[in-house]
C-alpha cells in the first residue's frame, strides 16, 4: 500500500459525506481521527470568570499519494460548488425575509391608521412576519399544487363530457 497524504481537515460530523464524495470518483480515502475537539478558554472584561467552550471534533482526510492531486481539485470544486449553492439560497431567502418583513411592516401601518389599538398590532406583527415568511418560501410548491388540482379538474370535466 502506497504513503498516506492528508488532503482534508474537516469536522467530524460531516466526514462521511467527504468521504463518501470521494470515493464516488474512485479514489480511496480514509479518515484519520484526530486527538480530540479540545477546549479553550472564554472571557474578557465583561466576563471575569472564564469558562470553557468545547470545539467541534475534527477528522482529517487522507489518500494514497498518487491520488492527492487529483484528491484535492475535486475537493476544491466540490466546495466552490457547495459554496454557490449556500449563496444561492441565501440570496433567495433574503428577498423572502425582506417581502416578510415589508408585509409586516405595510400591515402595521395600516391597523394604526384604521384605528386599531397598539395593543392588538404588537402581538399581530409576529404573526404575520411568519405566515409571509411560510408563504413565500413555499410559494412554487403552492402554485404546483394548485396547478395540479386546477388541470385535474379540468381535464375530469372533459372527460365526463365526452
Amino acid at each position: 500500500m502506497s504513503e498516506m497524504v492528508v488532503i482534508y481537515k474537516v469536522a467530524a460530523d460531516i466526514a462521511n459525506s467527504v468521504l463518501d464524495a470521494l470515493r464516488r470518483q474512485g479514489l480511496h480515502p480514509h479518515k484519520v481521527e484526530s486527538s480530540g475537539p479540545g477546549e479553550y478558554a472564554v472571557g474578557g472584561l465583561t466576563e471575569p470568570c472564564y469558562r470553557r467552550v468545547r470545539l467541534r471534533e475534527m477528522v482529517h482526510i487522507a489518500v494514497p499519494r498518487e491520488e492527492a492531486d487529483r484528491a484535492a481539485m475535486f475537493l476544491r470544486i466540490w466546495e466552490q460548488q457547495s459554496q454557490d449553492n449556500v449563496r444561492r439560497l441565501t440570496d433567495t431567502l433574503r428577498g423572502q425575509f425582506l417581502l416578510a418583513t415589508a408585509v409586516a411592516v405595510v400591515t402595521a401601518c395600516i391597523l394604526l391608521l384604521l384605528g386599531v389599538g397598539g395593543g392588538m398590532v404588537v402581538p399581530a406583527l409576529p404573526v404575520v412576519w411568519f405566515v409571509t415568511l411560510a408563504v413565500a418560501v413555499n410559494l412554487n410548491r403552492i402554485a404546483r399544487h394548485l396547478g395540479r388540482n386546477n388541470g385535474g379538474s379540468s381535464e375530469g370535466g372533459n372527460a365526463a363530457r365526452e
